[in-house]
């Protein structure tokens, strides 16, 4: 079993609101919400919130071990985790702090958030687990962001109930930066590193909606297939992970 820990999208690789409605969230007193397995793929979602990668490790990671420690017998030693965090920091936080922080480049400032986020990785690794990550993913441009051809197809749009800050092309700046670094560090460490963001954009760097459940959030029917394909070009065999009983 393979157990997604992160903030809502997690919910992309078992199909779990708000990607999709395959399993439902568990909330229980003696643990964090989570979700049943897949019915069909060795995945598990675990609900952190709506965390940031920049102060994963201060505020979180404390929560997610005592989610492990509360089903101790669905982690065993070496068992697969995998770390999907770093959506809100590209919308929100890291062109926030370009605007705050105008002498540091875009590079500068998300390297620094990937860099505390991953920590968390080499404390997984310390506990006995093997850590994977899962890059980030661009979000549906704003209402005024429109090109006049998504406004006509009547495509999805953000607003104010999710949030953004900077321009949709700064976002996705922060957005390839951020699973650029990620990747490296993943590489320096001889972790697996995970990302679906090229099939997101197409030739012009515009969303491409179609694999979007609501403006931030991917849905899990149009995207687990490229999901799958990345396990496989990374040499993952899901086919030999044991589901949890």
């Amino acid at each position: 079993m393979i157990h997604v820990f992160g903030n809502s999208h997690a919910a992309v690789f078992t199909g779990a609101p708000p990607c999709g409605n395959m399993v439902a969230k568990i909330s229980f007193r003696d643990s964090m919400v989570h979700t049943d397995p897949h019915p069909e793929l060795p995945f598990r979602t675990w609900f952190l919130g709506p965390i940031t990668a920049y102060n994963f490790n201060e505020k979180y990671f404390p929560e997610m071990i005592a989610g492990i420690q509360s089903k101790k017998s669905w982690f065993p030693e070496g068992g697969k985790i995998l770390l999907v965090v770093g959506e809100v920091d590209c919308r929100i936080h890291l062109p926030k702090q370009a605007r705050i922080q105008k002498n540091r480049s875009k590079e500068s400032l998300t390297n620094e958030a990937v860099d505390r986020f991953f920590e968390a990785g080499i404390r997984l690794k310390d506990m006995g687990f093997e850590p994977m990550f899962f890059g980030t993913h661009p979000c549906i441009p704003t209402r005024n962001e429109r090109t006049h051809k998504e406004e006509e197809l009547g495509y999805l749009v953000d607003d104010d109930h999710w949030g953004t800050w900077g321009t949709d092309a700064e976002r996705k700046d922060f957005c390839v930066l951020y699973d650029k670094r990620l990747e490296h560090r993943c590489n320096q460490h001889g972790f697996k590193f995970l990302s679906i963001y090229k099939h997101l954009v197409d030739e012009n760097n515009r969303t491409r909606q179609e694999y979007y459940a609501d403006p931030v959030h991917l849905d899990h029917s149009k995207c687990i297939n490229l999901i799958l394909e990345e396990f496989r070009l990374a040499g993952i065999c899901l086919d030999s992970e044991q589901r949890d009983k």
